[in-house]
């Protein structure tokens, strides 16, 4: 790999950083999450591309409920009607576009 890929790259990689990162934040803002984990999976066998979660941990879940604990779908997932999620998904975006973070 050249310098020059290098280099593009690593831009590519720092802005997807902090696109993840203001979402992040406004997630935190619209749901008043006490933690946030932010992850990455994927597989060359199945979808082998960036593919991120941003996850916030409600306020006063007991420390062993948490990390991990608090990721696997097993150990319970929120059930939002499609109506819920939109409405959630709008503030973040609100929150993202008034953070001002990504722009310039």
């Amino acid at each position: 790999m050249s310098s020059t890929s290098f280099e593009i790259l690593t831009k590519m990689h720092v802005r997807l950083s902090l696109v993840v990162r203001e979402v992040a934040l406004a997630v935190e803002d619209c749901v008043g999450a006490e933690r946030t984990y932010l992850y990455s999976l994927g597989s060359q066998q199945g979808n082998a591309h960036p593919h991120w979660h941003i996850a916030g941990l409600p306020p006063a879940v007991p420390y062993e409920r948490q990390q991990f604990h608090a990721l696997m779908a097993e150990n319970g997932v929120l059930a939002m009607s499609h109506e819920e999620s939109s409405a959630v998904a709008g503030r973040i975006r609100e929150s993202v576009a008034a953070r001002q973070g990504l722009r310039g």
